[in-house]
């Protein structure tokens, strides 16, 4: 997980979503305390399958919602997900829901994997800024 950390630290601070699932992601960031941390999210195009990950389109309308696009993070469960970060230059956290989908995941080239979408949460909380 220290990779993964380091990855979502550098990026937490300018988040945006893309997502096939909209409100599925507005859950679990409500429901773990990290909604004010991200900009946007940005769901599936409405009667437009074709544009769902693995196209661009989500990434790129979440991507022109950040403040900072410098530095952006994709989290993403499939292979799917991580083709489409590559494809669009953005970093990529495998999230391995089960121990079988991690070699499939770092075979397809994410930046860094996990098991844990709490420590993830963990990594984007600890980067809030102070004040």
């Amino acid at each position: 997980m220290t990779r993964s950390a380091h990855v979502t630290r550098s990026a937490a601070l300018s988040s945006s979503s893309a997502t096939n699932s909209e409100q599925s992601i507005r859950t679990y960031l409500e429901d773990h305390g990290l909604s004010e941390l991200v900009q946007a999210i940005t769901g599936r195009t409405p009667a437009r399958p074709d544009l769902m990950k693995p196209h661009p389109d989500p990434v790129h309308r979440a991507l022109r919602l950040l403040d900072d696009q410098q530095r952006p993070v994709l989290i993403g469960d499939s292979l799917t997900d991580i083709e489409v970060a590559h494809a669009t230059g953005v970093h990529s956290i495998g999230y391995a829901k089960a121990p079988e989908r991690l070699p499939g995941l770092v075979n397809a080239g994410a930046h860094a994997v996990t098991g844990s979408m709490a420590a993830i949460a963990q990594a984007v909380r600890s980067s809030r800024p102070t004040s």
